[in-house]
């Protein structure tokens, strides 16, 4: 009710991000929060950057979905099936970037567009660290996220594309 934080709660309710709804129900035990927030996790696609999978502007909305998941795991109005789902649907994306750490192409050079897309590869491996029924597992992802994340090429300085981290990483 004070400031700075009147205002920042203010544009978290506003906010129609899935982790924003999750996080308001954390906070405030808002279920109605919960419910869009469940929902949205369940039935919507995790978007990639369309033209490319570009992993780096991907990866801030992977990044979305995973908070959320986290945020809102604990809640009791998610079922075995809705978890099940939810942990299925990140764990195949997860799948992507794992496989996206061993190429470098458009959209997955070193540098941010690597650093990024491992970043949110580990951290989906810690809210998933249990998961199983994947092509691999959550401590595959965290290990090939944090070889990605330390590989001396993205610590390059002089380069043809420079050198640029940002974001979650």
């Amino acid at each position: 009710t004070r400031a700075p934080y009147q205002s920042w709660f203010a544009r978290l309710t506003q906010s129609n991000l899935v982790a924003s709804r999750a996080y308001l129900w954390l906070l405030t035990g808002d279920e109605d929060q919960a419910l869009i927030a469940r929902d949205e996790l369940i039935h919507k696609p995790i978007r990639r950057e369309p033209t490319f999978q570009y992993i780096e502007k991907s990866s801030h909305l992977f990044y979305q979905t995973i908070v959320a998941y986290d945020f809102l795991a604990s809640w009791s109005g998610l079922s075995s099936q809705d978890h099940s789902q939810i942990r299925n649907k990140l764990a195949k994306e997860a799948e992507f970037y794992y496989r996206a750490m061993t190429v470098s192409k458009g959209g997955q050079h070193f540098g941010n567009q690597q650093t990024l897309g491992a970043s949110v590869l580990g951290m989906c491996a810690l809210v998933l660290s249990e998961y199983r029924g994947g092509a691999h597992t959550p401590q595959e992802w965290l290990d090939r996220a944090l070889r990605a994340i330390k590989c001396p090429q993205n610590f390059w300085f002089w380069r043809p594309d420079g050198m640029f981290v940002e974001g979650n990483g």
